[in-house]
């Protein structure tokens, strides 16, 4: 379960990712699903524009010429790109609720990992699920020991969070005792 918006750079920069991810599993009893709390018309409208590259095709760059590229290679559009996987919109927010804040994420692009069981097995960037996908479908993830470090970084970024809001403030007195309790 993917969170992302089409106003959000990093989520559609992960779009590819997460297409080909979808492809390698698709006889693993994996299902991608991305979730935009935009309304469809919204989704729908994004869906149409073409696929934005950072790559020119081969011909393009022997050629050098971007106008000759542009006739040469059909723009994919976002919808052909992402047709591997699930896109749904949830306007009402009740599945935010219950992904995003009951694991306190608030930024965008976020994946969680939902297991066999249907318990969250990992929360993270998209870019980032390689790894944990591989060791849940392959029955060798730990969650326990992913929790415990979880945790961690939570505890280190809302320490932050507040130790940055005191020194934006010039709350000097107050950054120093949140270095201290820590």
């Amino acid at each position: 379960v993917e969170f992302w918006a089409t106003w959000c750079g990093p989520c559609i920069a992960s779009m590819p990712h997460l297409a080909a991810m979808q492809a390698k599993y698709l006889n693993k009893g994996v299902q991608i699903v991305s979730i935009s709390d935009e309304d469809v018309e919204t989704v729908q409208s994004f869906l149409k524009t073409p696929v934005r590259s950072s790559q020119p095709d081969d011909d393009a760059k022997k050629d050098g010429d971007k106008d000759a590229r542009a006739e040469k290679t059909p723009k994919q559009t976002y919808a052909e790109l992402t047709s591997a996987y699930c896109l749904t919109t949830d306007p009402d927010a009740s599945v935010s609720i219950d992904y995003m804040e009951a694991a306190a994420q608030n930024g965008i692009p976020t994946s969680f990992i939902v297991g066999k069981s249907g318990q969250v097995e990992w929360i993270g960037h998209p870019m980032s699920l390689d790894e944990p996908l591989e060791q849940i479908v392959a029955d060798k993830w730990d969650r326990a020991a992913f929790l415990v470090k979880f945790k961690k970084e939570q505890d280190h970024d809302s320490l932050m969070a507040k130790l940055g809001a005191r020194i934006r403030k010039g709350d000097t007195k107050g950054a120093l005792e949140i270095l201290a309790d820590a």
